[in-house]
């Protein structure tokens, strides 16, 4: 079959797998609107000829657009000792928007035009912003994108008007529609096809969208929605579950909802939906603790969506940088929270996630945080500690509060080193510099990887229970520990028979589409 649109996503990881939403989404609003679309899952891992194959089975003079969704893709094209493991994978150099690398990229567009003349290509996700620079793309979609991606197709084969766009000093015409407004989320469905899921055992899903907060360092495009705003109809997510579970057995989701709790009635419309279903679900999703602190019946009424394993965004323990960022709720209450949960609810798996280098806090403080979550003190299942990342504000397509005005919170901008990212500010505030916030983080993981009271992060054991493996299961991932975690057996084994799997899978399913 040959395809109208193509997608290409990846979660670019040595390690784990789930299929990044985005992507799915506009290629199924696409078929919505009459237009055939393919997603190609882990494309960082199709060598040339595999991807040639690909290009020749499913496009033909009919396919006009080939986008790239960037959120989570990184670079693979990174020297790799014999014997030794990957190393992390950096962020895609801002001239490609394949992980092998721009030669690659280029041999790869060309075969696209060789098998359609009047082919157009798009980038889009988190990573992009009105200065792309890649000239290789003609068009670029910032945000959420069901509109854009319509009205593109629209343009390409109907010749209608673009709306909202411009063309950037780089020849790159950007669609600035990032909230899409006139979207009917709510109403919106979901529909999963064989060849979006293949051999996936866990999909991410959507219940909301937006975040009724405003914290100073997130600059998401729906931050402070109104409670109850883009929530999704429980009818329509009861079609949704259903439809996987009886057509792929599909039972395990990333609820990929900026904040999940953020308000009761949804949760118990949610709860009632869920017990009408044929089988009992089981989710990951971000949570407000302080909501559970304040409204403890959420914490029941999770457990009775199916919800296993919890996010919390903590960022500090410090009341002073609380406070400031936009997360001043009592910290030992929130403490006190984590333990009534670990108490009674033993089969939630919590992680916390915190930042290093946040105002008025020192390195100190962070030490001492960490060594309450160590000793369990604050029993948490497992945790990061994350050095803040202060964005060129050009570079990006909507920026934090502090990124936007770091003067007013502290934050001056050196002069960067040799090797570091020119993207990223090299910042110093009173208490500690960027280098010095990120050897901290190194410090603390190294203690993390040997502790007996570390276990493997819930989202990432979602994404190993994604490959279906027997001797990985989700309970079973969820109850290890992270030093007694095999990685190795995972990252040469199990994870390249499953891309293998996924490839020949997927060319199956489009030669009999």
């Amino acid at each position: 079959m040959h395809f109208d649109a193509i997608f290409f996503t990846d979660q670019t990881d040595n390690l784990s797998s789930i299929p990044p939403l985005g992507a799915y989404k506009c290629a199924h609003v696409l078929r919505q609107n009459g237009y055939t679309s393919l997603v190609v899952n882990h494309y960082a891992f199709f060598t040339l000829p595999e991807m040639y194959q690909l290009i020749d089975l499913a496009v033909g003079p009919n396919t006009r657009l080939v986008g790239f969704s960037t959120s989570f893709v990184k670079s693979i094209d990174i020297p790799i000792e014999p014997g030794k493991p990957t190393p992390v994978y950096p962020d895609l150099p801002a001239n490609t928007v394949f992980p092998q690398g721009r030669t690659f990229e280029d041999k790869v567009l060309a075969r696209f035009k060789e098998r359609s003349a009047h082919v157009k290509f798009v980038a889009g996700g988190a990573r992009v912003n009105p200065q792309f620079s890649n000239r290789n793309i003609d068009y670029v979609c910032i945000g959420y994108s069901e509109v854009s991606v319509v009205n593109l197709m629209n343009h390409l084969t109907r010749q209608e008007p673009l709306e909202k766009s411009t063309r950037n000093i780089w020849g790159v015409t950007v669609i600035d529609d990032r909230k899409a407004e006139s979207y009917d989320f709510a109403n919106g469905n979901m529909q999963w096809l064989p060849y979006d899921v293949v051999n996936h055992k866990v999909l991410p899903i959507e219940i909301a969208r937006g975040c009724v907060f405003k914290c100073k360092f997130c600059g998401f495009p729906l931050n402070g929605k109104k409670k109850l705003d883009f929530v999704k109809c429980t009818d329509l997510l009861k079609a949704e579950l259903e439809e996987n579970y009886s057509r792929y057995g599909i039972d395990t989701y990333l609820i990929v909802d900026d904040t999940f709790n953020d308000h009761i009635e949804k949760l118990t419309d949610l709860r009632d939906m869920i017990q009408q279903l044929s089988f009992k679900p089981k989710f990951w999703a971000y949570h407000r603790l302080d909501l559970l602190h304040t409204q403890p019946r959420m914490v029941e009424l999770l457990a009775d969506i199916g919800v296993k394993a919890m996010f919390f965004g903590i960022e500090t323990l410090n009341p002073a940088s609380a406070k400031i960022i936009g997360k001043g709720h009592d910290r030992t209450k929130q403490i006190s929270t984590v333990q009534y949960i670990r108490q009674n609810f033993p089969d939630i798996s919590m992680h916390g996630n915190f930042i290093i280098g946040l105002p008025e806090e020192s390195l100190d403080s962070v030490r001492d945080s960490h060594s309450r979550i160590l000793s369990q003190e604050i029993p948490l299942h497992s945790w990061g500690f994350m050095t803040l990342i202060l964005k060129e504000v050009h570079l990006m397509a909507y920026a934090s509060e502090i990124e936007a005005d770091p003067k007013k919170f502290g934050y001056e901008d050196q002069a960067h080193e040799l090797g570091m990212d020119l993207r990223f500010m090299n910042w110093k505030n009173p208490h500690m510099t960027f280098n010095q916030a990120r050897a901290l983080q190194h410090t603390l993981r190294d203690q993390d990887d040997v502790n007996d009271n570390f276990m493997i992060d819930a989202q990432f054991g979602f994404r190993i229970a994604s490959m279906g493996h027997a001797n990985y299961s989700l309970e079973t991932v969820l109850n290890t520990k992270y030093k007694d975690f095999d990685f190795h057996d995972v990252e040469k084994n199990v994870r390249p028979q499953f891309i293998r799997d996924y490839k020949q899978r997927l060319m199956q399913l489009i030669q009999e589409a």
